[in-house]
């Protein structure tokens, strides 16, 4: 298999950009990574450390996602109507990560297992079976997002 994963630039490119970088994007479903070009110095951003919580739509397919609203929202008021809007607010939120992590948690987990594997053999010599475990990786990760799909319907 041959790979593509250089970059190169003349001198007015490096005079514009003298702090520019490259680096790969691995996508699960491709045997193609993509080429991120970043034109500064500044340090990678963390997409799942600073992710702000949302509320995930396909929660209402589950039964019980209504008696975890239902539950948390019960609780302290608070001092005043909007203090206890936010404490109610808080407290919901609280209970839904803490449930969506026990319900949905395992397929993540397992996500992010295949991944680091599929980066680490993607990162070498691709052998007959090191290709031989790359499939069957994509294969199980394809499986995995067709049952959230079904799921998130």
């Amino acid at each position: 298999m041959e790979r593509l994963d250089r970059a190169c630039a003349n001198l007015r490119w490096s005079s514009l950009f003298s702090k520019d970088s490259v680096s790969h994007i691995h996508v699960n479903c491709s045997d193609h990574k993509a080429l991120l070009l970043r034109l500064d110095d500044k340090p990678e951003i963390s997409f799942h450390s600073s992710r702000q919580w949302r509320f995930e739509a396909a929660w209402l397919h589950s039964d019980q996602c209504e008696q975890v609203v239902a539950k948390s929202w019960g609780r302290s008021l608070g001092t005043s109507p909007l203090s206890g809007l936010a404490v109610q607010i808080a407290s919901c939120t609280e209970s839904l990560k803490r449930w969506s992590k026990v319900v949905f948690g395992a397929d993540k987990n397992r996500v992010r297992e295949l991944e680091t594997e599929l980066k680490r053999l993607l990162g070498g010599r691709m052998y007959s079976k090191v290709h031989e475990r790359c499939a069957q990786l994509r294969k199980e990760l394809e499986q995995i997002a067709a049952h959230e799909e079904t799921v998130w319907r």
